[in-house]
């Protein structure tokens, strides 16, 4: 089986996109079966590449200035021109064609599509989704993909029925594929090099882009609680860590008016091996976010040995199960509450600690990996009907 794996262009400020695309191709390699061989498909460099006899790379060539023009009208292009994808599909006579992130690209062969969230069904009111019209454009997107698609990928059961009531997808259709920990975990060295952080002191820690649905406030609010109502020294600080996006002055501003400046550090974008030096000393990874139900930082704070306290985004029980302390996502005194007890209760870190890392080994690339060879193994079954 000649199996197409397409990856796009995205950069390492994107955070959990990159993260994630880069976590499973790179470990395509895992699968035994001999009789597949993988040609992964990309524009643009790659700098570290798989070496093995069953795995190939392609780059697609798009420097055409029409190509360039007509790539950004994803939902006309298969009317009006060949992707170059497709002809690239055609010349190594691909049989399936995997997207493992949102990247879509036309093509007239079958193809397994990854969906990761849909929340611009659920939320449609926060800004980064309201701008620019990206809910319409999105659905439009995906509605399109998911019509023709041979297996659509989702991580839980509450995603899975997002699927089935937004896009009218049959249930036989989608494949539960919960999110893997993330290589980097594995492959970075922790630095504790940051001059802004005191490594020695307790602080929390939040890596989490500047988005409104990322919901910063609620733990700055949770903080100042807590200090009014302890003392600064006795509250651990903070440490939020992601790119500039649709509300960093609006969090900046918030921490000034919440005269937070000495407990609160805005550290941006950081390495991962900065970022695995900060889990590794972190009271608490606090994840405030509103979407969901799947996000990797709970899988990275779980394999490196941090306690997570994470909202109730629904279906995020599945991902977490009790390996994490839940609080009301808007509730500010829930959330301070519940860093209180993780502060106060040593033993309840300890099994946090323990839970989180069962989940995290069972969250594995190579369990990943397994769970994708028997797609293909699925799908071997109908190829041969044909081919």
């Amino acid at each position: 089986m000649k199996i197409g794996v397409f990856i796009g262009n995205i950069p390492k400020e994107e955070g959990g996109g990159f993260t994630f695309q880069e976590s499973v191709v790179n470990t395509i390699h895992l699968q035994s079966s001999a009789n597949r061989h993988f040609t992964i498909f990309h524009y643009g460099e790659i700098k570290t590449k798989i070496s093995a006899d069953h795995i190939s790379y392609q780059q697609l060539n798009n420097n055409s200035f029409a190509a360039k023009i007509l790539n950004k009208l994803k939902r006309l292009r298969k009317h009006l021109i060949t992707t170059p994808l497709e002809k690239a599909c055609v010349v190594a006579d691909i049989d399936i064609v995997w997207f493992p992130s949102y990247y879509y690209e036309d093509t007239s062969r079958p193809y397994i599509y990854t969906i990761w969230d849909l929340q611009h069904r659920l939320q449609p009111l926060f800004p980064e989704l309201i701008e620019g019209n990206k809910v319409h454009s999105r659905d439009a997107y995906l509605r399109s993909i998911l019509t023709k698609a041979s297996y659509v990928l989702t991580g839980t059961e509450r995603g899975k029925s997002e699927v089935v009531t937004f896009y009218n997808v049959h249930p036989e259709r989608i494949a539960l594929l919960p999110h893997p920990t993330p290589l980097f975990v594995y492959k970075s060295k922790e630095l504790f090099d940051i001059k802004a952080v005191n490594y020695d002191e307790p602080y929390l820690f939040y890596p989490g882009q500047f988005w409104a649905h990322k919901n910063h406030i609620t733990l700055l609010l949770a903080i100042k609680l807590m200090i009014d109502k302890y003392g600064s020294e006795k509250v651990p600080k903070v440490y939020f860590v992601g790119s500039e996006k649709n509300t960093k002055q609006h969090i900046v501003d918030k921490i000034k008016e919440l005269k937070l400046s000495d407990h609160v550090k805005i550290l941006g974008f950081v390495s991962n091996e900065q970022l695995v030096g900060l889990y590794k000393k972190a009271s608490a990874l606090v994840y405030p976010t509103l979407f969901g139900p799947e996000n990797l930082p709970p899988l990275e704070a779980f394999a490196l040995g941090c306690p997570v306290i994470a909202s109730d985004v629904p279906g995020s029980d599945e991902q977490y199960r009790d390996a994490a302390l839940i609080f009301k996502r808007f509730d500010h005194v829930d959330l301070a509450e519940k860093i209180t007890s993780l502060i106060m209760n040593t033993s309840l870190r300890d099994d946090l600690v323990a839970r989180g890392q069962k989940i995290s080994n069972e969250y594995s690339l190579q369990n990943y990996q397994f769970r994708m060879q028997k797609i293909f193994d699925d799908f071997a079954f109908y190829l041969r009907c044909w081919k």
